[in-house]
């Protein structure tokens, strides 16, 4: 009997080694307002989460926590810093205190209207070459893995918007750059998160929004603005599309690191690409049929001397809000934004895009 029970609890310790063996040694948190229907969310999120769980061999368990669960948009930052996530989407243009080196790159949206050369410069800058960006983001315990950016922003209108004058007195919906547009414009521009935009369009408090076409079906604006200016007002970019916590990350193994960089571009690539195609079918749906308007040459000329300002604009709001190396930012920036913009030209898939960021920026981080 003796025998017998000694051998039924080598067993049970052995069952329950090969059990704890089996979980995940590190469970994280990924949190995001955005919805779990969002082209970013299915596209670059979870497929990223997915290629986390699945490579590193049952050490890293992430795990969505989507749609305002846990963090929302103006929660993100002091969630992730607090411990609350393990992992984020962070908008950072919702921070301009806090993350003021950050907008100073958020404000040159207007200048961008190559998106992929903008994200690729984003990545370059956060990873090698800008170390106030390093410094602010151990500042709230953040560790850069991947940028990204909505695709170009238009005027999503519940009236038809065609000249420079029809703009004028117009309340529309705007953050980082498209403020300063707004401004320009001779419009009234209200800063409300993604997320309430569909609430203050519903009460008519906003005329149009500023916003890629693909927010018609992401926030469900389609109901209610049938109306898509071509405007190609540069983009609002987001340099903190996937963030983890820098305590976190100094815990990791070397191999766990390598994993998370490994997955980082799935998520940039996939949230692009994935809203591109998602705003390809929205805007063919007959059942809405959306008027897409050209705007005519005051409109498109208005444009393009507002988005003029924003390389000065940009390095004023950054100098006001403390950022002294911000003259160095913009130019460092905006010469790798340039390059990209070159290095790209003729990339038109996820793949191709995906394997450029791979070999050419991932494949330099150490992670040792």
């Amino acid at each position: 009997m003796k025998i017998r029970n000694t051998m039924l609890t080598t067993f049970a310790l052995a069952l329950g080694l090969a059990t704890s063996s089996a979980q995940a040694e590190t469970k994280m948190i990924f949190g995001t307002y955005a919805s779990p229907t969002s082209a970013t969310v299915v596209n670059g999120f979870i497929p990223f989460l997915d290629k986390v769980n699945e490579t590193s061999g049952g050490d890293l368990e992430m795990t969505l926590a989507g749609g305002g669960s846990v963090v929302t948009a103006k929660t993100t930052l002091f969630g992730l810093k607090d411990g609350l996530i393990d992992a984020a989407y962070v908008p950072s243009v919702y921070y301009p205190a806090e993350l003021p080196v950050s907008n100073v790159i958020i404000n040159l949206g207007a200048l961008l209207d190559d998106v992929p050369a903008a994200i690729a410069a984003m990545t370059e800058m956060y990873l090698f070459d800008c170390k106030d960006c390093m410094e602010e983001d151990k500042k709230w315990n953040m560790r850069f893995l991947g940028a990204w950016s909505l695709t170009n922003y238009d005027l999503l209108c519940t009236k038809p918007v065609r000249t420079a004058e029809d703009v004028k007195g117009l309340r529309i919906r705007a953050a980082g750059h498209t403020v300063a547009l707004a401004n320009a414009l001779g419009a009234s521009p209200i800063n409300v998160p993604s997320s309430e935009i569909y609430e203050v369009l519903q009460r008519g408090q906003v005329d149009c929004v500023f916003a890629p076409p693909s927010f018609l079906s992401t926030y469900s604006l389609g109901e209610l603005a049938k109306y898509v200016v071509n405007v190609n007002a540069g983009t609002v970019p987001s340099p903190h599309n996937v963030v983890i916590r820098e305590d976190l990350w100094e815990t990791l193994s070397t191999k766990d690191k390598q994993t998370l960089i490994d997955a980082a571009p799935l998520s940039t690539a996939g949230g692009y690409f994935g809203t591109l195609r998602d705003e390809e079918v929205e805007l063919a749906r007959a059942d809405i049929g959306y008027d897409v308007i050209e705007p005519d040459e005051t409109l498109q000329a208005a444009i393009k001397t507002a988005a003029a300002d924003n390389f000065e604009r940009a390095i004023k709001i950054g100098e006001e809000k403390g950022v002294e190396n911000a003259r160095e930012i913009v130019t460092k920036f905006m010469a790798s934004y340039e390059k990209w913009k070159e290095r790209l030209t003729g990339v038109n898939t996820q793949d191709e895009y995906m394997d450029i960021l791979q070999e050419e920026l991932y494949s330099r981080v150490s992670v040792k």
